[in-house]
């Protein structure tokens, strides 16, 4: 079995910095039908969040959750600043990493585990 970071890291993303998975589910929204049909409205949805859990990231490793307990890829993201502008909200801004991640993206499910 090969992991997701096995993966990453075999198409050249580094070992050394600061990186974490994603697992985007909302039960208030068809996530992957926003990624697919309005990506600026996902890519924000993305970047907006009601705390700090990006603080000193460097890249995410971004999925859509699936049924159960997969996961859909859908890219690699480099976080280049991060702001709080409400009490309660941080956006991110965020660039993505194409390349070497294009032909994965949204082909590559996992089992997500959080143990």
């Amino acid at each position: 079995m090969i992991t997701i970071q096995e993966l990453l890291y075999n198409r050249g993303l580094k070992r050394n910095v600061k990186i974490k998975l994603v697992r985007h589910k909302d039960v208030r929204q068809d996530l992957y039908d926003l990624y697919k049909n309005h990506r600026s409205e996902f890519l924000s949805y993305q970047s907006s969040q009601s705390k700090d859990v990006f603080k000193d990231v460097e890249y995410i490793v971004s999925f859509i959750g699936e049924e159960g307990i997969f996961a859909r890829f859908i890219g690699v993201y480099q976080i280049k600043d991060r702001q709080k502008f409400a009490e309660d909200r941080y956006h991110y801004e965020m660039i993505e990493v194409p390349e070497q991640y294009d032909d994965l993206k949204e082909r590559v499910i996992i089992r997500w585990s959080n143990g």
